[in-house]
């Protein structure tokens, strides 16, 4: 993907990198920075780590819906609990969607 200029690309780089360590090592307390653009150079290099990476996520991700589908209240919860910054994007992001226009509908429909 390219952004705009090198710098601009490795900046941003650098702070996926950041993120990913601070995410991470709370479970990994050894891992560094190294680690992490090892990480992300293996993955974007080896067609079976992509793979591997992409079934696996998938598989958590379905799981997660499943239990969503079957329990909805979950599904309010965890939104619940995102921060403020990702719920705005998320709003403009689904903003006059016509999938979102549909639901909203149906919903409204159904506590008329």
């Amino acid at each position: 993907m390219k952004l705009r200029t090198v710098g601009n690309n490795y900046e941003t780089y650098l702070q996926m990198c950041e993120i990913a360590l601070q995410h991470l090592k709370n479970t990994y307390h050894d891992l560094t920075m190294l680690d992490i653009q090892d990480f992300f150079f293996c993955s974007a290099q080896y067609d079976q780590i992509k793979v591997e990476s992409a079934v696996k996520y998938l598989y958590e991700l379905a799981k997660e819906l499943s239990t969503f589908m079957k329990q909805p209240e979950l599904m309010l919860e965890a939104i619940s609990k995102l921060d403020s910054d990702t719920l705005h994007l998320l709003r403009e992001q689904y903003r006059n969607t016509e999938k979102i226009n549909l639901i909203n509908s149906t919903f409204a429909h159904r506590n008329i």
